[in-house]
């Protein structure tokens, strides 16, 4: 049921959203040039990697940085508009259809960042399809927020505060995973995307 659904939701997303998928690309075209999409290495289900799409929002030439702080001098003007509302992974949903990814689940790491994960817990982190969103997703929706304004420095940041609370809610996640969970966890996601505010996890 899980597979229909991610199928199903893609693909009527992708339909309803394709005026506003051509707008961004034609947007960035004419603004910053070629490439439209951002392709980065990440580490999916079992290990396997797979090459996550993105719109570009960064300078070419830069590349999405593994970390990127708030209001990072190398983001496009429109680079901040796609990533405030999140429409930069629009993208994802192909690698939904694909079979790489499902609507809701653990992000997948790049492999630099899965290496600052405990053996045992990226394991089981790799045990089920990385998702489009999640519950990290919804409680670390400003992560750029939190490392600039941190103490340490980004990566030291992402090892000391980020991956140990997105562990717990990745273990908490696949111990009580059900269908009517992830479409919760989706309605969440776009509440807080919608108004910036409530409860920023479930």
């Amino acid at each position: 049921m899980k597979r229909i659904l991610d199928i199903l939701v893609s693909l009527v997303g992708l339909f309803l959203c394709g005026p506003v998928i051509a707008a961004i690309a034609a947007t960035i075209l004419i603004r910053s040039g070629r490439p439209i999409l951002f392709r980065q290495r990440r580490i999916g289900l079992q290990g396997r990697e797979f090459e996550l799409l993105k719109f570009r929002t960064m300078t070419r030439g830069e590349g999405d940085a593994t970390l990127t702080v708030h209001q990072d001098p190398r983001i496009t003007r429109e680079g901040i508009i796609l990533r405030h509302w999140r429409l930069d992974e629009l993208p994802q949903l192909v690698n939904v259809l694909k079979g790489e990814m499902t609507l809701v689940g653990p992000r997948p790491e790049t492999p630099e960042l899965a290496r600052l994960y405990d053996q045992q817990a990226l394991s089981r982190m790799l045990s089920v399809k990385p998702g489009v969103t999640g519950t990290s997703s919804i409680e670390f929706l400003d992560e750029g927020m939190i490392l600039v304004n941190s103490r340490y420095p980004p990566e030291e940041t992402y090892q000391r505060v980020i991956i140990p609370r997105k562990i717990q809610l990745i273990d908490e996640y696949i111990r009580t995973q059900s269908l009517v969970g992830d479409v919760k966890i989706l309605f969440f996601t776009i509440l807080r995307l919608i108004f910036r505010r409530g409860p920023s996890h479930l």
